[in-house]
């Protein structure tokens, strides 16, 4: 059995990336109608959270991750809240893989793009381009390169990597536990 550094995260309960709550931007953005009920895709969503929040907001909503365990706890967290939510365990830079999923007009990231070594990232983008299409919404969280946890991005990775075929609409920048965070919406526009 090949158990992975994510799964054995999960498995210890040693996931300091769960929050338990939507981030308050994706409140915002609902509360003042810049996101409608779509169907939205999480990529890297863990134990669900988003996934469910959404779909209890009238989304139709995916959730994948690399994890295996996470998607069982998150496919059983749906069940007990009788959320109808979609779970798959696809590594979203299997490109072959993602795009089988379909188009999603809302797509969400919440601390996965950061975390993966920068020779991965042009395929998380080809997978980002095969799942949008025009008008689809892209909203990323991630932390700035740093000392510690997950490797983080340039301020300005996104921007450059995307600007073929997104428009950058909102950015903004935290710190988070002394490191720089930032959060982005791209709105696809080829």
């Amino acid at each position: 059995m090949n158990v992975s550094f994510w799964d054995l995260a999960y498995i210890s309960g040693f996931t300091p990336w769960d929050t338990k709550e939507p981030p308050k931007e994706i409140i915002e953005y609902l509360n003042k109608g810049k996101i409608k009920p779509c169907r939205t895709l999480d990529i890297g969503c863990g134990k669900g959270y988003l996934v469910r929040f959404l779909a209890k907001n009238g989304f139709d909503a995916y959730g994948i991750d690399i994890s295996s365990v996470a998607i069982k706890i998150s496919i059983r967290d749906a069940m007990k809240e009788k959320v109808n939510a979609k779970f798959f365990n696809i590594d979203f830079t299997d490109t072959e893989k993602v795009k089988k999923l379909g188009k999603f007009k809302l797509i969400t990231d919440i601390a996965c793009y950061h975390s993966l070594r920068d020779d991965k990232r042009d395929f998380y983008v080809k997978s980002l381009d095969e799942i949008t299409e025009k008008s689809s919404t892209f909203m990323i969280w991630a932390f700035g390169r740093g000392y510690w946890g997950p490797p983080g991005i340039d301020e300005n990775e996104l921007e450059n990597k995307l600007s073929h075929k997104f428009k950058l609409i909102d950015k903004r920048g935290y710190n988070v536990h002394g490191r720089d965070s930032f959060f982005f919406v791209f709105e696809k526009v080829n």
